[in-house]
């Protein structure tokens, strides 16, 4: 038995209290169940029957939405490390094919980067005048928080 110093480490889960490494764990038990494809009712049901939480239903529910929302967060933060991976294997290619003058070959790499990244001389013309856009409505808000109001100066 394990004695909890700081209170933070407690956490309310239905009449019973949990700690923050079981609430994880739950919602680790939650996230393999979605992974094998469980519905919603599914877990709800296998969590009564094969688990000794003693949770309610709603209960439940919040540790299957929070479980999705720790799926979501690993699926974006590996895809942002595949495309990293990505960009740094066309980078080392666009190298290797400069370096030996392949220059039809560096140029179809620096082509295919672009694409991979969503670059083009299009979206960047555009992000320009978005840009250009947001930089006239602020410059025009400037102008009229410091230029006097004329009805007060008639006054």
């Amino acid at each position: 038995m394990s004695i909890i110093k700081d209170m933070s480490e407690i956490v309310q889960v239905g009449k019973q209290t949990s700690t923050k490494a079981e609430l994880q764990r739950r919602i680790a038990y939650v996230m393999d169940l979605l992974a094998k494809n469980y519905k919603r009712s599914q877990i709800i049901e296998h969590v009564h029957n094969e688990c000794d939480w003693g949770v309610t239903s709603n209960t439940i529910g919040v540790y299957i939405n929070r479980a999705k929302g720790e799926l979501v967060k690993e699926i974006r933060k590996s895809a942002v490390q595949h495309l990293a991976k990505s960009v740094m294997q066309l980078e080392d290619l666009y190298v290797k094919c400069y370096e030996e003058q392949d220059y039809r070959g560096a140029l179809a790499v620096r082509k295919h980067m672009d694409d991979v990244l969503g670059v083009s001389a299009d979206k960047l013309e555009k992000g320009l005048e978005d840009m250009e856009e947001d930089l006239d409505d602020e410059l025009e808000a400037l102008v009229r928080d410091v230029t006097p109001n004329r009805k007060k100066r008639a006054r």
